[in-house]
């Protein structure tokens, strides 16, 4: 089957760009470049489409994503009370909160890729194969990168 440009729907793919974009990106900003990108890309190669155009556009879509992504430093969220004397504020009491700020200043510190995988592994609760599924990776390739990102997690929050 070859898609033809008159039976895409391309007011419908740029949405669809910018939301699988946004899968692998922090930034909304980055992943609207990276869906116009995207699109770009698609628009040009549209001639060795040979399947369904929004499941082409949204494969390229990541992939532009993952090339931004690896394009961009993380930075560290840093110290939330550095800006203001010791005793104007002191950090919550309650451990949960501090434990919190901890964990979230050492996914910040994660590539962007590992803080992708942990977020929709934990954050969202989906299973590897979920996750394998939607980054269109195998299930054993989630599962060691997951590791990783775990073991560099440790790693962090020990420093």
């Amino acid at each position: 089957m070859n898609a033809h440009t008159d039976q895409w729907d391309w007011s419908a793919l740029g949405p669809l760009a910018l939301r699988e974009a946004g899968l692998v990106l922090t930034s909304h900003h980055d992943a609207e470049d990276a869906a116009q990108d995207a699109l770009v890309r698609a628009w040009r190669a549209r001639h060795r489409c040979t399947g369904r155009p929004s499941a082409w556009i949204a494969t390229i879509a990541r992939n532009e994503a993952r090339r931004v992504a690896t394009r961009r430093a993380p930075t560290p969220l840093g110290d939330p009370f550095a800006a203001c004397p010791a005793a104007a504020v002191q950090p919550p009491a309650d451990d949960r909160v501090h434990d919190r700020l901890e964990v979230s200043r050492a996914l910040d510190r994660l590539p962007p890729y590992d803080r992708l995988l942990v977020t929709l592994y934990y954050g969202l609760d989906e299973s590897a194969g979920q996750v394998a599924n939607r980054l269109e990776l195998n299930e054993a390739t989630v599962r060691v990168r997951l590791f990783r990102a775990r073991k560099t997690l440790r790693a962090i929050l020990e420093e």
